[in-house]
């Protein structure tokens, strides 16, 4: 227990600038994140409540609860395909620590928590605000707050398990080619796209009425465990289930540190094998290049070798690929169901395909807003 504990010390002072004991003097890097959370999660709060308060008004105000669980689940998983490859498997100190009498289990079960720290925050900036909202909206008992805080804190247990599992495939298919990380963004691009494509498989737009909405939840609480069981908890607790829930969840854990533990050394090491080349495909030679153009090429190498700097830079791209996709394909659908929504909508046909240009110069500037956000990583002031 020393061990990990010393260990998760170290990853967590290394990667999240939050918990870096040696910058005591960068006080601002620290607390400038904490701001933007708390500014996101106000801002969740206002629109949580007045959704919690229009559904109190058709007797169906839990299912803020089960959106949002499913929500942050699909956030932290459609994030973490990507990212749990290199988090797990491509660390600096890999070499350090397998010379160490340190468990493999220990290890990934470190590298786990700190995966788990990094998506709490989605938790707090998305679903802690939905509690908070339906507290307001609906008289709760002591049963409540201890559901709440047991779901805050086990909600991403099993999107993180999901998207160490995809790291796992990945990484263990991308090692076996010569091109290691051009296959391993190539498969995170495959993952990425079918999470997106059994996103929308969901289908979960309906007529707002108050039938609508509970067909609505029991649509998400049949494809989500965890959304299932925060909804029948809150509505009708049951001390069997709240325990079945949590051993399932360390079940589910124990079983990802496993898994991944079994195959830990043995993808590290195809992971760091250089591929052989074939001698007489060999060809020795030297051309002079400005300083610029060398230092270009090699930040551009260092790019594409990077799967996660790539991965993050071309979400939004990706991102909105599929928003152009959906709006030059599928617009009229898009009209049709957003004007049967409601009975009452402000909007009509023509009023939609007029505001066309905006809607698109609206996913330019997200699009570009989310590429923007990792820009400062890929400079020349970088390590």
């Amino acid at each position: 227990m020393n061990k990990l504990f010393s260990l998760l010390k170290a990853m967590m002072s290394e990667g999240i600038q939050l918990f870096n004991y040696r910058a005591q003097g960068e006080r601002f890097k620290r607390v400038m994140p904490v701001l933007l959370a708390i500014f996101i999660g106000i801002m969740m709060l206002l629109s949580t409540t007045a959704l919690a308060a229009e559904l109190k008004e058709d007797g169906a105000e839990f299912v803020v609860l089960s959106l949002y669980t499913l929500a942050t689940a699909i956030i932290i998983v459609t994030e973490g395909v990507y990212k749990s490859g290199d988090l797990l498997f491509k660390p600096r100190d890999n070499d350090n620590l397998l010379a160490m009498p340190i468990k493999k289990s220990t290890i990934v079960l470190a590298r786990m928590i700190k995966f788990y720290v990094f998506e709490m925050l989605y938790c707090l900036i998305f679903l802690l605000p939905a509690i908070i909202a339906y507290i307001i909206n609906v008289d709760v008992g002591i049963e409540f707050y201890l559901v709440a805080i047991t779901m805050l804190i086990l909600v991403p247990v099993v999107p993180i398990a999901i998207s160490c599992i995809v790291g796992l495939i990945i990484s263990t298919v991308s090692a076996r080619f010569q091109r290691k990380a051009f296959w391993q963004i190539v498969l995170s691009f495959i993952a990425l796209f079918v999470t997106v494509l059994l996103i929308v498989q969901l289908n979960m737009t309906s007529d707002y009425d108050g039938q609508s909405i509970i067909a609505f939840n029991d649509r998400i609480t049949s494809y989500y465990y965890p959304a299932s069981t925060f909804v029948n908890l809150v509505t009708h607790f049951d001390l069997g289930e709240y325990l079945l829930f949590i051993v399932i969840n360390l079940v589910v854990l124990s079983t990802t540190v496993f898994l991944i533990s079994r195959f830990y050394s043995q993808i590290i090491t195809n992971l760091s094998i250089v591929s052989r080349i074939e001698k007489h495909k060999v060809r020795y030679s030297s051309t002079e290049h400005s300083q610029v153009f060398a230092m270009v090429k090699k930040e551009i190498n260092k790019y594409f070798n990077t799967p996660v700097w790539l991965m993050n830079t071309a979400l939004g791209l990706t991102l909105f690929l599929i928003a152009i996709g959906a709006l030059c394909f599928k617009f009229d659908d898009i009209v049709v169901s957003l004007i049967s929504s409601t009975e009452d909508f402000p909007l009509t046909a023509d009023d939609l395909y007029s505001y066309l240009p905006s809607m698109t110069f609206i996913l330019v500037a997200f699009a570009s807003l989310m590429t923007f956000i990792t820009a400062t990583m890929i400079s020349l002031e970088g390590k």
